[in-house]
């Protein structure tokens, strides 16, 4: 069931609930009581570093052009046998991005005192090379 996370039926759905206050809550309450049985958690998604974990120790916002980011779930897409339209998939993440940009509660932002990978340019390893990096307190290894 874990590969319906990201079928487009189900991403569709992902953004239009996010904005309902009642489920940010119940979500976030959720989340953090999960945080608490798990002290060394890594999570990711567009509210975790701003909202769900405001104090974690490490808050990194990943960020790519709406067109790289297309173009890699494209890929991935038909890496699992599907076969997406690309001007669709492009189209869906520039409106999601706005959707979640001016919601209300808990709106698309970096979170403060974090820092922003951009990653239009970097490969997959890069990325997690990067990560590990600014973990490990060794600054950024690759350059965008």
């Amino acid at each position: 069931m874990a590969h319906r996370i990201r079928q487009e039926d189900v991403t569709a759905l992902v953004s239009p609930l996010a904005a309902v206050a009642e489920v940010r809550t119940l979500m976030v309450a959720l989340q953090q009581q999960i945080a608490r049985a798990h002290p060394r958690l890594v999570t990711e998604g567009r509210d975790q570093g701003s909202v769900v974990f405001p104090r974690a120790a490490f808050k990194i916002y990943l960020t790519a052009t709406a067109e790289k980011r297309a173009e890699r779930r494209v890929n991935q897409l038909r890496a699992e046998g599907q076969h997406p339209d690309a001007a669709k998939v492009l189209k869906d993440i520039i409106e999601r991005d706005l959707r979640d940009m001016s919601r209300k509660d808990g709106p698309l932002c970096a979170a403060k005192g974090g820092k922003t990978l951009e990653t239009s340019e970097l490969s997959r390893e890069q990325v997690i090379d990067t990560l590990e990096d600014i973990v490990r307190g060794r600054g950024r290894r690759h350059q965008a």
